[in-house]
């Protein structure tokens, strides 16, 4: 969820929570739908307003004329133009619908309450799986610090066994454990600073 480097000693749980929040884009993702849903919760998509329809229209009439009168006499028109306009506004106003507006606006609520839940549990989601994840870096960090005090009283630990060895006053065997433990409390310490560093 974060890497080492912006561990438990570079950055406290609230700064972490707070980047968090605002680069996450599943909770992005999830503001975004419920200002939609948010936004379409009015009175004028539940039907409870008045509508405004406007039209207008333009007709073209483009003719040519030609007539011929009793005594011959020809009449020729051509490219005789004729234009009408019309404008229209139109309310329409749904007095009673059978509460269907109602049901359409209780709808539109209940959306945007599932959407305010959505993005309440996104967050609460989010916030859990970081803590969680800060909380076991934190605990990594202190079992590798214990780790290094075992170590530290390992290697304590062979050097005074080997001090006796040299002097006569320990056994082979006894040397031996000695280097063993502190093999083994070093092979612990490297596992556990992997650990962390790949947290």
């Amino acid at each position: 969820m974060f890497a080492s480097n912006l561990g438990a000693d570079t950055f406290t749980l609230a700064e972490l929570l707070q980047q968090g929040f605002s680069n996450n884009y599943g909770i992005k993702l999830v503001k975004i739908e419920e200002e939609i849903v948010t936004n379409s919760y009015t009175l004028g998509n539940a039907g409870y307003l008045p509508t405004i329809d406007l039209a207008a229209g333009i007709n073209n009439n483009h003719a040519n004329t030609h007539t011929e009168s009793l005594d011959g006499t020809e009449n020729r028109v051509y490219g005789n133009r004729t234009a009408v306009g019309s404008l229209g506004a139109y309310l329409n106003w749904t007095l009673f619908d059978g509460f269907k507006t109602q049901t359409i606006y209780n709808k539109l609520e209940g959306q945007t309450e599932l959407a305010q839940i959505r993005t309440r549990q996104q967050i609460e989601n989010y916030a859990s799986e970081l803590i969680a994840e800060y909380y076991n870096l934190v605990q990594q960090k202190i079992r590798l610090r214990n780790l290094n005090s075992a170590l530290a009283l390992s290697r304590e630990r062979l050097r005074i066994v080997e001090s006796r060895y040299n002097i006569g006053l320990a056994s082979g065997l006894d040397l031996s454990q000695a280097r063993a433990d502190f093999n083994a409390d070093s092979s612990v310490m490297l596992q556990q600073e992997l650990s962390v560093r790949n947290q």
